[in-house]
């Protein structure tokens, strides 16, 4: 039941011999943000993407910090210690980081981050706290992280407003003060990315103690969803040597 409640399959098998890629959704983001990754990747690396609270079938539950989202993904990953790949974008990579860090004695294959700074170092990104609920709008839409379905209503943007804020609170709060890992990083940016710089992403090198693949694609910061083609493609790639 927990790790249905926190992990959602899009109805694959699991292999034995084939690693899981787990894919962490950016803040406001959800399961389904990965839905079409599963087909793309079913013969060689199935996809399983973590279910927030706050979100789609859990939306009456509060948003939760980096933290506790971690924690609890980490507990249900050790419970079978299946061969496992984390992949998160923007706040999802700071979830898929810290799930990590508490995997270190059943630790994943390799961690695959996207769409933010290394989490030791303070961001140059604006904070959200002091943002009204205008600011914030313009700030997502200036990024791209909001539909224009959301823009076009009121009531629905209302909704997701404060989840979205809680997320990227809670991305504010979090960092990295513990030692590097023994696990491959594999950090991914887009190069019109207004809210990373390339040493924010460069800066993700420090974190492992076996090295670092650093890949900077055309795009803003949702380049993986702009050009998923292109993205997927270099993430196959990356994922080859894990098969």
């Amino acid at each position: 039941m927990t790790r249905d409640l926190w992990l959602h399959d899009f109805g694959q098998s699991p292999r034995a011999h084939l690693p899981r890629l787990v894919c962490f959704p950016h803040a406001g983001g959800s399961a389904g943000t990965y839905a079409a990754w599963a087909p793309v990747f079913a013969e060689t690396t199935p996809v399983l993407a973590v279910r927030p609270p706050g979100r789609e079938e859990r939306w009456r539950e509060h948003p939760r910090g980096v933290r506790e989202v971690a924690a609890a993904v980490a507990d249900v990953l050790l419970a079978d210690r299946a061969p496992t790949i984390l992949f998160g974008h923007s706040m999802g990579a700071l979830v898929a980081w810290e799930t990590a860090v508490l995997l270190r004695d059943a630790a994943p294959l390799a961690v695959v981050v996207s769409g933010t700074a290394a989490p030791h170092i303070t961001p140059t990104r604006p904070s959200v706290r002091p943002m009204t609920d205008d600011d914030l709008v313009d700030f997502l839409t200036g990024i791209g992280g909001i539909g224009q379905a959301h823009l076009r209503h009121p009531r629905l943007l209302a909704d997701v407003l404060p989840g979205i804020r809680a997320d990227l609170v809670a991305c504010d709060d979090y960092r990295h003060t513990g030692e590097p890992l023994p696990v491959p990083l594999v950090a991914f940016g887009g190069d019109a990315d207004p809210l990373v710089t390339s040493g924010e992403l460069d800066a993700w090198t420090e974190l492992s103690t076996v090295g670092t693949t650093r890949h900077t694609l055309p795009g803003g910061h949702f380049h993986h969803i702009d050009h998923p083609d292109r993205f997927l493609h270099r993430l196959a790639e990356e994922l080859e040597q894990y098969r």
